[in-house]
């Protein structure tokens, strides 16, 4: 039947002090594996044509090959480029779970 007091010292820092992550370079990040796994399926897909041709020369080949290689080129360019996005987002992670975990 007392009354008790109780002191509490928090010791904290709010998440908005903390570096924030960006949202719209995560969307990019997803639209871009989206685009990739697309690619994937139509490189497979040129791929298996190519393999099916009976000749493996001549001008109908040889414009397909190019077809396929330059998206191939496509491919490993936009690969590369999310790489780098996920590399400089999973930064941005570590940086805000670093400054969010108590000391």
């Amino acid at each position: 039947g007392k009354s008790v007091w109780i002191a509490v010292q928090v010791f904290g820092k709010p998440v908005s002090a903390c570096p924030a992550i960006d949202a719209d370079l995560k969307a990019s990040i997803d639209n871009a594996k989206k685009i990739l796994a697309e690619m994937e399926a139509e490189l497979q897909a040129k791929k298996a044509e190519l393999d099916a041709m009976e000749a493996k020369y001549g001008d109908a080949y040889n414009q397909r090959v190019n077809e396929y290689n330059a998206l191939v080129q496509q491919y490993n360019t936009l690969l590369e480029q999310t790489r780098l996005q996920t590399n400089e987002y999973n930064a941005e992670v570590a940086a805000f779970n670093s400054c969010a975990q108590p000391d």
